[in-house]
This record gives structure tokens, C-alpha cells and sequence, in this order.
């Protein structure tokens, strides 16, 4: 047994040694085999049927390049051959095959085409996407532009099935869309707000808040289900209560927050049904830019504030950054005006963060809490929590139409419709963090660059290096976005102490229903849930 650990022993040691000595003489040894070749061509040759030779192979030598010797110092070397694209040689045909030599005349060509392969990549790609962009606009202006395509609404199964509980939020209206053989119906999924019912279980009373084109449409859906969607992938309607027997259509679920701006007509009842009309019906357009998203949430918590537990401290600097509530919705005269009234909104989060020393947010958060356990005592007649709802965005992104239609009907479906239960903000992460978004001034130029004009006020700015002031302990290299997602969040508790509740929402999140009546069957469901091991599943 030890012989033979011996000799695996000496046999690994002999060829460790082999090896060293061919590392160490490999350059003589690639010299001696390059002198061996260099400059020389081997030809295979084959009798051909008239006993002629014939080439088949030729091998070029591929050594080109020479190290100079000392003494060719001395002569001037010769000039430069002009790059030019490789030149092919012409084929060979030798019996049946056909074979092709590529002959690269200049070494600096190989050399640059390598250097430029991955920045060629890159500008193709950019090329690519231009390109696309270009053809998409020019589709954009065909006549058929927008049309739906397919008979997915006229093929949907289980229409009419809904349960008692899903039928109650479904009202029939008189209207007929031309891409649907039957009527659309009115999804209403909010609770019968003032009614005896509601009122033995929430205080106050709830008045309702104007959306950017004033009174709040429902969306409208169509009863029955897609054949392909009988079950989800993932998740379950049931677990959630959702009712699965409901088709959205892209115009009736968008159009009131700027798709297309409702360019399918709507029909009167004594019309045929799903008659096709010749002209696209543009009710009056909206100026987004000209909407103030967080004045009109403002507002709409300000008539509804005997519903909701207020601190009873006001903050000294609610004058500082609130906008006037009339005409929210209305293009602005005074620019001059709009443009201080924005920057006194935007930098609220500044300002509150300078009256630190002098009313800390501990006192109105301890306050706070102590009126919520005062008032959790009343069960019979509750103050309705608020929520606030962070979009988390980030510098440099490209605001596309479809993101701007989801935040809108973010803000007036959870916040507007249901009487400022719900407020939405943008949590943006400026990825630059040199900028001192402290500074007033490069807050407002960062803010201008990357949030769209309507979302202005409801916008909170944040970067790393904000972060790591406020968790001086916390090591650089975790504080960034990826690993500590969850700081900025804390942050913004801090800064914002009078919600109950904080939902970390990602900006790419779709939901093609009612975003009120998905977010209260989740509340429902986690409410449901037994105490043990909440926390850890709310992980």
C-alpha cells in the first residue's frame, strides 16, 4: 500500500516537473517550431483524371508580423498601407469542393475591427430601437390606427355568472360599445358610502372629490371570461374573492385617465348593437400637464377629514407647502405663482426635515399614536385608517403613455373615489448621488428632469448618499437601493407620520381591475389571517 502511494507520489512530482519545464522554455520552443515553418507552403497535390497534378490544399503561412532586430533601427521604415476591407482570394475548385482563403493585408484592421465589436453591438442596437420608434409613429398615423383586432369579447364564455356578492357592484347602463355584441356594465366596486349601514361602522360623513375632469366616472367591464382563462397561472380569484367572470377592455378601463382619449364612439341604446362607426368620438381633451395630482388629493382629504384620525398638533409648515384647493384641476394664469406654489409642495419633505430641532416628528408621532389608542377604544364607530401608496421610480426613466394612465387611475381610484382613504406618492431614487437634494435648487432641476409635470406634487426625491446621513452606521456598500430597499421607505414614515399603513408599490405593477377593490380584499385577507407568524409572512 505505501509502494504504491510512492509511486502516484513520484509520477505526480515527475510530471509537475515536465510541466515546469515547459512553462519556463515554452518561448524557445515556439521559435524553434516558427523558424521550422516560416515562409514556407505546403501543397497537396492529387492525379487528376488526365494523371495532371492538381492543388488541392494550399496552406499560407499566417505569420506575418517580424520583431525588428536592433540593427533595423537604423533604416526608415516603410509607409503605411492604407487600411482596406479584407481582400478574397479567388476559390480554388478542386474535384467537387470549393475552398476559400481570407488574407487580412493589415494586422491594424484585425486590431480595430476587435476594439469596435462591442461599441458596433451597442450603436446597432440604438439603430434598431430608432428604428422601431420611427415605424411605430408612422403606424400611429394610419387611418386604422388603434382599432381592436380579433373577436375575444365576442367569444367569451360564463357571461351572466356572478355571484350575489359580485353582482351587487355590477349596474347595468345604456350604452353600447361597437366592438362588443353586448353592453358593457358598470363596475362600482366601492362601499354604499352614507348609507345606515356604513355609518354604524365608520365616522364622519363622506363627501365626493372631483377627479382631473371633474365628477369621477365607474370603468366599465363586460360580463364573461376569456375560454384561455378559466384559472390563473398563479394566485387564486377565489382565495381573494375576486370575481373571475369579468372582462376589461383596454378603451373601457383606460380611456378616463387619457387613452386615446376614448376614441371608440359610444352608441345610444336605440342604436343596433355593435355597429361600426365611421369616425373616432374625442370628448373634450384634458391638459394633463396642467393637472395638479397632489392638490387634488389634498382637497380631497380636506372634505373628508372627519373621517380619518388627524393629530390635533398642526405642523407649522402646513402654510409652508400647500397649494390653493380651488380650481386644482384648471390650468394655472400666474406661472410665476404655479411655479412657487409647485417648489412649496416638492420641498415638503425638506422643510419638515428643518423644523426638526424645534417640533420634532417623535412628539407628533407619540401624539398621534396616543389619539389612535383613545379612539380604538370607540369600535362602534372607528376613524377609517389612511394609506400611503409609494411608486418607487428612478431617475433617467422613459415615462411611456401606459405609465402616466396607471399612476392616474392609481391616484383616482384609491385616493379620489374613496375620499382620500388612500394617497399616492412617487418614491423616486435620483441615481446621481453627487446631487445634494437637500438644495433646494437641484432638487426642483432634478425633479424637472425626471417626473412627469402632473406627478410634480406628489413626488418624494431621494439618493443614496440622503440615505447614508440618515444611517450613518449602516456600511456604504449595503445602503444601496438593491440590498436596502426598505430605508427610504422608513424615511419617508418619518417624514410623513400621519398614515396608518405604508405599501412599497413597483412602478411596472399592472392590475387590469379596480385598484380600490384589489387592495381591500388583500386587507380583508391578511385581516383573516391567524396572529402567528404574521410578521414573518409579511416578510
Amino acid at each position: 500500500m505505501l509502494l504504491r502511494y510512492r509511486s502516484s507520489l513520484f509520477s505526480a512530482i515527475g510530471a509537475l516537473f515536465i510541466l515546469w519545464t515547459l512553462l519556463r522554455n515554452h518561448g524557445k520552443i515556439v521559435s524553434h517550431v516558427v523558424e521550422q515553418y516560416k515562409g514556407t507552403v505546403a501543397t497537396e497535390t492529387v492525379k487528376g483524371s488526365g494523371l495532371e497534378q492538381v492543388p488541392t490544399i494550399q496552406i499560407i503561412d499566417p505569420l506575418v508580423v517580424e520583431v525588428p532586430r536592433p540593427q533595423e533601427d537604423f533604416f526608415q521604415a516603410p509607409p503605411k498601407v492604407p487600411i482596406g476591407p479584407p481582400a478574397l482570394i479567388k476559390p480554388t475548385i478542386v474535384s467537387s469542393r470549393v475552398t476559400i482563403h481570407l488574407s487580412i493585408q493589415n494586422l491594424e484592421a484585425t486590431i480595430t475591427g476587435t476594439s469596435s465589436s462591442g461599441f458596433s453591438t451597442s450603436t446597432a442596437t440604438s439603430i434598431i430601437q430608432d428604428e422601431f420608434v420611427k415605424e411605430n409613429a408612422i403606424l400611429g398615423q394610419e387611418p386604422s390606427a388603434g382599432q381592436i383586432y380579433g373577436n375575444t369579447l365576442n367569444g367569451v364564455v360564463g357571461a351572466g355568472s356572478h355571484t350575489e356578492s359580485h353582482l351587487s357592484v355590477l349596474n347595468e347602463i345604456d350604452v353600447w360599445k361597437s366592438y362588443s355584441r353586448s353592453k358593457p356594465l358598470e363596475y362600482n366596486p366601492y362601499p354604499d358610502y352614507n348609507s345606515e349601514v356604513w355609518k354604524s361602522k365608520n365616522k364622519g360623513d363622506y363627501v365626493p372629490c372631483d377627479g382631473a375632469g371633474g365628477p369621477i366616472k365607474n370603468i366599465l367591464a363586460f360580463s364573461g371570461h376569456s375560454k384561455v382563462f378559466e384559472e390563473p397561472q398563479m394566485g387564486s380569484f377565489s382565495l381573494f374573492d375576486i370575481d373571475s367572470n369579468l372582462c376589461f377592455e383596454r378603451e373601457t378601463r383606460l380611456g378616463l385617465y387619457g387613452y386615446a382619449e376614448s376614441f371608440v364612439e359610444s352608441i345610444s341604446t336605440g342604436s343596433l348593437a355593435g355597429t361600426t362607426q365611421n369616425k373616432r368620438d374625442v370628448p373634450t381633451r384634458i391638459q394633463w400637464d396642467d393637472i395638479n395630482w397632489g392638490s387634488l388629493q389634498t382637497q380631497c382629504v380636506e372634505k373628508n377629514t372627519n373621517r380619518y384620525l388627524a393629530s390635533e398638533i398642526s405642523h407649522p409648515f402646513n402654510e409652508e407647502i400647500m397649494i390653493p384647493a380651488q380650481n386644482a384641476s384648471l390650468a394655472w394664469n400666474n406661472s410665476k405663482a404655479k411655479e412657487s406654489n409647485s417648489k412649496k409642495r416638492v420641498l415638503g419633505t425638506i422643510v419638515s426635515r428643518k423644523q426638526n430641532e424645534e417640533d420634532p416628528k417623535d412628539y407628533f408621532v407619540q401624539a398621534h399614536l396616543a389619539k389612535a389608542a383613545k379612539a380604538a377604544i370607540d369600535s362602534k364607530q372607528p376613524f377609517k385608517p389612511r394609506t400611503a401608496i409609494m411608486l418607487r421610480s428612478y431617475s433617467g426613466k422613459k415615462w411611456n403613455d401606459n405609465d402616466q394612465q396607471n399612476v392616474r387611475s392609481l391616484i383616482t381610484e384609491l385616493a379620489l373615489k374613496s375620499g382620500g382613504e388612500y394617497e399616492v406618492f412617487l418614491l423616486v431614487h435620483i441615481r446621481n448621488s453627487t446631487i445634494a437634494i437637500e438644495n433646494d435648487a437641484d432638487y426642483i432641476e432634478a425633479l424637472q428632469k425626471n417626473v412627469p409635470k402632473e406627478f410634480h406634487d406628489i413626488a418624494v426625491l431621494w439618493n443614496e448618499a440622503y440615505v447614508q446621513g440618515f444611517y450613518p452606521l449602516i456600511p456604504k456598500k449595503v445602503t444601496n437601493v438593491h440590498q436596502s430597499q426598505w430605508l427610504p421607505v422608513q424615511i419617508f414614515a418619518l417624514d410623513y407620520p400621519q398614515f396608518d399603513f405604508y405599501w412599497n408599490w413597483e412602478m411596472d405593477t399592472r392590475y387590469t381591475g379596480n385598484h380600490y377593490d384589489l387592495l381591500e380584499r388583500l386587507i380583508n385577507f391578511g385581516m383573516d389571517q391567524p396572529r402567528k407568524y404574521l410578521w414573518e409572512r409579511n416578510e
